[in-house]
């Protein structure tokens, strides 16, 4: 089972904001997942090679070249958010109050 400090963290990172049945329906699959994994763990991997899911031929692979891009006149019709020649996003990260920054 997740403690409560966990899963709050957990939705503080996914930004979910839950009410009560859905924080109980989260919990319980969380609950889920992580049943599942220490299961997981348990299972003897000893005898597996590690290489199993290694390419066997390197042509596998394309080659690494550069090719041409989309035109820049081009780019602007993709999206509705976009802006001296940038595409605009929301913003991932929030400011901090000096008090809520980590000392390093």
């Amino acid at each position: 089972m997740i403690d409560d400090k966990t899963f709050q963290s957990v939705l503080n990172l996914c930004r979910f904001h839950l009410n009560a049945d859905e924080e109980a329906r989260f919990r319980a699959e969380i609950g889920d997942i992580l049943h599942y994994m220490d299961r997981l763990a348990e299972v003897d991997t000893s005898a597996v090679d590690i290489d199993l899911g290694r390419a066997r031929e390197s042509k596998t692979f394309r080659a690494d070249a550069a090719s041409a891009g989309l035109p820049a006149a081009g780019l602007e019709s993709l999206s509705h958010h976009f802006e001296d020649g940038l595409f605009l996003t929301p913003p991932i990260l929030e400011e901090l109050d000096e008090s809520e920054r980590g000392t390093p």
